[in-house]
């Protein structure tokens, strides 16, 4: 707190006054990040022309937010901030997978998705790699980038997803991107 009041220029009394104690401002943050995060996923899938299109663009807008991650952040909050970790999986296992399970009916629907898939299953399942690398031990220690390792995911879990049409829509998107970097 007096790292991040002088930061700040303001002193710690105030930030005591505004936030209680470092639990609730953290649980404060975590809960704004989430509302902020929320807004910008709607956004990106709003403007996006298809399924893929979709997945691109709120992949792009989380893997700008995991550049500046470290993986043992999570692990820390969950382990030293419980209600700011629990915020976080809410918003996981309530809205993030509900738009997953969204951009999968809709691919499925716009016919660049395969039919043959269980898409409760399939959110469930890129859930869980996606917890994996944020909120357990297996990457804790890892010289990956939490970027790296979403992009690793988001890449294996698109290719299992798509069918032949999607697959060429998924290869451009990917040159696209590839080309932009």
């Amino acid at each position: 707190m007096d790292d991040l009041a002088k930061k700040l220029g303001i002193s710690k009394k105030t930030l005591y006054v505004h936030f209680g104690d470092k639990r609730k401002m953290i649980l404060t943050l975590v809960t704004n990040n989430i509302a902020l995060d929320k807004a910008e996923c709607e956004l990106k899938r709003s403007v996006a022309l298809n399924a893929i299109d979709e997945m691109f663009q709120v992949t792009s807008f989380v893997s700008e937010r995991l550049k500046i991650a470290n993986v043992s952040f999570f692990y820390d909050l969950r382990m030293g901030y419980p209600k700011a970790y629990k915020a976080i999986e809410d918003y996981e296992s309530g809205y993030i997978y509900q738009t997953i399970l969204k951009n999968l009916e809709r691919g499925v629907n716009e016919k660049i998705y395969r039919n043959d898939m269980d898409p409760e299953v399939v959110a469930k399942v890129y859930m869980l790699n996606v917890n994996t690398v944020f909120g357990g031990d297996l990457f804790r220690f890892t010289k990956k980038s939490p970027y790296d390792l979403f992009l690793e995911i988001f890449h294996l879990h698109m290719r299992g997803i798509v069918n032949e049409k999607g697959l060429k829509l998924l290869i451009e998107h990917l040159s696209y991107v590839k080309d932009k970097q």
